[in-house]
């Protein structure tokens, strides 16, 4: 009983961290978004010179964006180690019940 106990709460900590990363890598992917379409969108040569003026007055608060999204993919990274180490236990608890 105890086994399967440790097991539900491997599963619930698994299903918590995929949860994490997934809300963690949309944040990411809608910061990126921002970055690519208001401020790397403004940076092409053909377009005027005024919107080569706007891309190096707003460079200060795009790298903030790109900033907030590298600290994502740092958290996304961790909950990854974290969960594939979860995943790892959880194996071995479900061979040590069968083995047992």
């Amino acid at each position: 009983m105890e086994q399967q106990t440790q097991h539900l709460t491997n599963y619930f900590a698994i299903g918590d961290l995929v949860a994490e990363v997934s809300i963690a890598l949309e944040k990411a992917r809608l910061t990126q978004q921002e970055l690519i379409d208001s401020y790397f969108g403004k940076w092409q040569p053909t377009k005027k010179k005024d919107d080569i003026n706007y891309v190096a007055y707003d460079f200060e608060r795009y790298d903030v964006f790109a900033r907030i999204a590298e600290d994502y993919m740092f958290e996304i990274s961790k909950k990854i180690t974290e969960l594939e180490e979860k995943i790892k236990l959880c194996e071995s608890v479900t061979k040590d019940g069968f083995a047992g």
